[in-house]
């Protein structure tokens, strides 16, 4: 608890550039322009817009706590140190401007993965290849059929609300939920050694944990879409514009 109280205690500070995590993530500047639209949408019904992040399960309380603090390592406190490390979180707006950034995110990927649909079902190949990034479990990638097909099940034109429902929602669901967690960082026990789970190490690993997780996901993300263009044998300006 120590360990957090002292070096978190202006984590919300911080992680002020996880802002620019869905519009790397979304590989073109266009989408820049979806920012406005999101946040926009954010300030007329928030709540609506909370309540699509929190079906998509990118923002229960489980999943803000252990943000900062492992769950491999909250299952070495105590119950008292537990709870303050929640309080701790909560009254540093850390856990508020964590929730809004994972809503912003969640509205960015929707509008990801409804633009580059209708472009694909254009022949873009750009955006097929975007949609297949957000593959499944099984490595089956997304399709513009399928996100068609949940626009026209799953989304109300009069009441502008989204669902999940059916194979096509559950789908969409996933995809979202990828482009969430590959835009503002969630590190885990994967992103370290593994001498570095020991509760020992905790007090050393807990800020390595996250350098780790920002360089392989946003930085390296940047890096593997440059190489991709260069692969696809596209002039060096497209190159060099992640």
């Amino acid at each position: 608890w120590l360990n957090i109280t002292t070096l978190l205690a202006f984590a919300v500070f911080a992680s002020f550039p996880d802002f620019a995590g869905p519009i790397i993530r979304s590989k073109e500047f266009k989408a820049i322009g979806n920012v406005a639209d999101v946040i926009s949408e954010y300030i007329k019904d928030g709540n609506e817009l909370r309540q699509f992040a929190r079906d998509l399960g990118v923002v229960t309380q489980e999943s803000l706590e252990t943000i900062f603090v492992s769950a491999a390592d909250l299952d070495w406190m105590e119950s008292r140190p537990r709870l303050w490390s929640a309080y701790f979180f909560q009254y540093t707006f850390t856990e508020g401007y964590t929730r809004f950034m994972r809503t912003f995110a969640a509205g960015m990927g929707r509008q990801f993965v409804i633009d580059h649909a209708e472009r694909a079902k254009k022949g873009d190949k750009d955006s097929m290849r975007y949609l297949a990034e957000l593959a499944d479990e099984q490595g089956d990638p997304l399709a513009w059929q399928t996100v068609e097909k949940w626009l026209k099940t799953n989304y109300d034109s009069k009441t502008g609300k989204y669902s999940f429902n059916g194979p096509e929602g559950s789908r969409v669901r996933l995809a979202i939920g990828r482009f969430v967690d590959e835009s503002i960082i969630r590190p885990t026990a994967l992103d370290r050694p593994v001498y570095a789970n020991d509760p020992r190490y905790s007090l050393i690993f807990q800020l390595k944990t996250f350098f780790y997780a920002y360089g392989k996901t946003v930085v390296g993300g940047v890096a593997r879409e440059s190489m991709t263009r260069h692969a696809e044998g596209k002039p060096i300006s497209a190159v060099l514009a992640p």
